[in-house]
């Protein structure tokens, strides 16, 4: 029964105590483990080197000269494909008129759904009333 059992002054300090080192130890827990010195920072030496490009190839010379007379009546190509309007079919599709499923395999005809005659409460229904005496 711990309402009656006495206090102690002195196992009060101990607790008081007890409980201070531990959050002591905690603090320096968490400071020991959010300094990062233990991480090295490491510099590698890669030696590089300018190597010189080369250059492009020639280009080819054209051996024919182009022609100096402009040819005035341009006309673009004239496509292959037919782009007039055409004519196109329907195609007609029989419909099947759709049935209910039948019942699942291995489970049987549940039967007909017999509708009940009027929906009733299950229990008597009361108001909530307080326990014991709520006046004390």
């Amino acid at each position: 029964m711990a309402y009656v059992q006495t206090q102690n002054p002195q196992r009060r300090a101990l607790t008081i105590g007890a409980v201070g080192v531990l959050h002591a130890a905690l603090g320096y827990a968490l400071i020991a483990g959010f300094a990062a010195d233990f991480v090295e920072d490491v510099y590698t030496y890669m030696p590089t080197a300018d190597y010189p490009a080369e250059p492009p190839p020639p280009s080819p010379v054209p051996s024919v000269e182009p022609s100096k007379t402009v040819d005035r009546n341009l006309t673009a190509p004239r496509p292959d494909l037919d782009l007039g309007p055409r004519e196109t079919t329907a195609v007609e599709f029989d419909l099947i008129p759709l049935t209910p499923p039948g019942p699942l395999p291995g489970l049987g005809d549940p039967g007909p759904v017999i509708p009940s005659p009027s929906p009733s409460a299950s229990f008597t229904p009361r108001a909530a009333t307080p326990l014991g005496s709520p006046g004390k």
